[in-house]
C-alpha cells in the first residue's frame, strides 16, 4: 500500500546524493555520513510500500551523464 499523508499519496524525491560529494569538503563528507542511514531507511520504506521514489542527479560540469 502506498504511503499517505492526510489522505494523499506521497512520493520521495532525493536530490543530488552522489559519491562525488564525499570529496568536496570535510564538512560535507561529515554531513552526508551523518544522514545517509536515514536516507537509506526512507528509500527502503518507500520502495517496500510501493510508493514512488524519484532520484535526481545533476552535474553542472557534465549535464549529459551522472555518477
Amino acid at each position: 500500500m502506498a504511503l499517505e499523508v492526510e489522505g494523499r499519496k506521497v512520493a520521495l524525491v532525493v536530490v543530488d546524493v552522489q559519491n562525488k560529494f564525499y570529496t568536496v569538503s570535510e564538512g560535507l563528507y561529515g554531513s552526508v555520513n551523518r544522514h545517509i542511514g536515514e536516507m537509506n531507511r526512507a528509500l527502503d520504506l518507500f520502495h517496500e510500500s510501493g510508493s514512488p521514489v524519484v532520484l535526481i542527479c545533476y552535474d553542472p560540469m557534465n549535464s549529459n551523464t551522472s555518477d
